[in-house]
This record gives structure tokens, C-alpha cells and sequence, in this order.
């Protein structure tokens, strides 16, 4: 089995800072987001959760740790560079079970809103996510 297949990125997005790794999300990934209040604005959010999935670089063997995005670089992100990241992460396939639903757990599908913002529709992924892995562990005990 190849480990470093593990390290890849899902993603690269060209912003003004350079190239961006997008990361497939994880379950602590999803546990970091659960722990953001719900009072901060979906933007803030996302400001905040970019450290946990994105780097600017690919380690080269699984046991170098990826480094994350520094606050500084994030705080200097315009909204529309920003908009563009969530627009591409929201794509992964980490999220196709909350948007295909579950009918036999009563557990709509997300879809995306008519003039949703990217990072506001991937709140709501994010959010169902947690929620679906919540209810997962739950049935587990």
C-alpha cells in the first residue's frame, strides 16, 4: 500500500498568494468545524477552518506533517479569492453523501440555494456532515 497516496491533495487553486492544496476532509477536520460558534458569519468561519484543509505546499512522505495556511495569508484573502477555495472544495467527494441524502435516515439532500454563496452552501455541507458523522457515532454506542 502506498501511505503517500494518503498526503494528496483533492484540489489546487491558483489565488494571489500562489497555488492553494485543497485537502479531503477528515473526521477531525469535521470535529475542528462543529466547535466554531454558530454566531460568527459563515465567512468567518471558513477563515478560520482553512488552516485544517488547505497548505501551500504537498509533504513528500506521509510522515511529514502538511502545513497549514498561516492566519496572516487568510486575513489578507480577498472574499472573492475566498469564495473561489470554498467554490472548489464544496466539489469534493467528501461531501457526497449529504448531498445525495439518505431516504431510508429521513436525511434531506443538501443542494445548493439559488444564489447561495459558495462558502455559505459549504457551511451548510459542513454542518450536515457533522451532523451526519454525529448521528453515525450515536448508532456506534
Amino acid at each position: 500500500m502506498q501511505l503517500n497516496l494518503l498526503i494528496k491533495p483533492v484540489a489546487e487553486v491558483s489565488c494571489g498568494s500562489g497555488l492553494i492544496y485543497l485537502y479531503p476532509l477528515g473526521i477531525g477536520d469535521v470535529n475542528e468545524f462543529s466547535f466554531l460558534q454558530d454566531e460568527l458569519d459563515t465567512t468567518a468561519k471558513f477563515r478560520i477552518f482553512l488552516p485544517f484543509i488547505a497548505s501551500l505546499s504537498v509533504p513528500r512522505d506521509f510522515r511529514d506533517k502538511r502545513l497549514p495556511l498561516a492566519a496572516e495569508l487568510i486575513e489578507q484573502m480577498s472574499e472573492l479569492e475566498l469564495e473561489k477555495l470554498a467554490a472548489v472544495y464544496m466539489g469534493i467527494s467528501s461531501f457526497d453523501k449529504v448531498r445525495a441524502g439518505n431516504v431510508a435516515g429521513n436525511i434531506a439532500p443538501v443542494t445548493r440555494r439559488e444564489g447561495e454563496s459558495a462558502i455559505a452552501y459549504l457551511d451548510r455541507l459542513l454542518s450536515a456532515e457533522a451532523e451526519r458523522q454525529r448521528r453515525i457515532f450515536e448508532q456506534l454506542r
